[in-house]
């Protein structure tokens, strides 16, 4: 392997900036769940599946 191909497969400092916000974003869709539960009980523990059935696409799309 060469140097120019080993260059191009590090990360940016944008990427792993926005890999960051990325995380910090995503983990906001299943804390959003503390504030239903609060509101619902425990009937919305069955909102749980909602952000991990958009986990899973997300995850098949990237997949692909």
């Amino acid at each position: 392997m060469d140097t120019s191909s080993l260059q191009k497969s590090k990360f940016g400092f944008w990427s792993i900036v926005l890999l960051g916000i990325n995380a910090i974003v995503g983990t906001g869709i299943f804390l959003l769940l503390n504030k239903a539960y609060a509101l619902m009980g425990s009937a919305s523990m069955g909102l749980w599946w909602l952000p991990c059935y958009l986990a899973v696409l997300c995850l098949v799309c990237l997949a692909a």
